[in-house]
């Protein structure tokens, strides 16, 4: 598609001017000091908000785990309710341990 690796840079790594230009020449309003601490208030609300969400994750898969730990199947809304013959078998019970586990891994790292 392009001729050399200089032509493809040209057009595909393009540089965000509002870094390198101020921006009265840009025609943009640059923010007041009032006005980035409301904007990293926000953002650390929402890392905050994040974060909660994530532990709140991490507990429902523990809870979900120590469950099939116990022998009771674990429904989509979160109630439980004891294995039966008609359930998932044994060994997709265990794979489904075994996933739980992982993502467990993964939300604690």
């Amino acid at each position: 598609m392009w001729e050399d690796e200089e032509e493809r840079k040209f057009y595909e790594d393009i540089v965000d001017l509002s870094e390198f230009v101020p921006g009265g020449i840009l025609g943009v309003k640059e923010k007041t000091e009032d006005e980035k601490e409301k904007d990293k208030a926000v953002e650390a609300g929402v890392e905050q908000e994040r974060k909660e969400r994530e532990e709140k994750d991490a507990d429902d898969i523990q809870r979900q785990l120590e469950s099939l730990e116990e022998g009771a199947e674990v429904v989509p809304n979160g109630a439980e309710e004891p294995a039966t013959p008609e359930s998932a078998g044994e060994a997709e019970a265990i794979a489904l341990a075994d996933s739980l586990k992982e993502a467990l891994d993964l939300a604690d790292a």
